[in-house]
């Protein structure tokens, strides 16, 4: 895990440290909203996943969830700022879906305050 992020701010299940942006790397990086900075820092949190070999899925879409809600696509990042937040974590389509309640083959960004 990031040393700069706070323990409550572990990466998703199975996931490496590079699936969270800690508060002070979001604020280091000066931008002006919360797309352009996870773009400067982990452009991977903002593509969605391959089609799965197995099923031959489709790729699902990337939420944004604050508060246990999706509030919609990455475009959202766009209208928030980059402070204020603890973290971000980008999440696997199976936490997601745990997450929110909801089924889906859909990747989430999770703002974490």
């Amino acid at each position: 895990m990031n040393a700069d992020a706070p323990s409550g701010c572990a990466p998703a299940n199975g996931s490496s440290g590079s699936s969270v942006i800690a508060a002070a790397e979001l604020q280091r990086t000066r931008a002006s909203n919360l797309y352009d900075a996870v773009l400067r820092l982990r452009p991977s949190f903002l593509l969605s996943r391959e089609p799965s070999s197995v099923y031959g899925e489709l790729p699902g879409a990337i939420v944004v969830i604050v508060n246990r809600l999706v509030i919609g696509g990455p475009d959202e990042l766009r209208r928030m700022d980059a402070t204020h937040l603890s973290c971000i974590r980008r999440l696997p389509a199976a936490e997601v879906s745990a997450l929110t309640g909801t089924f889906g083959s859909s990747v989430g960004i999770e703002m974490v305050r």
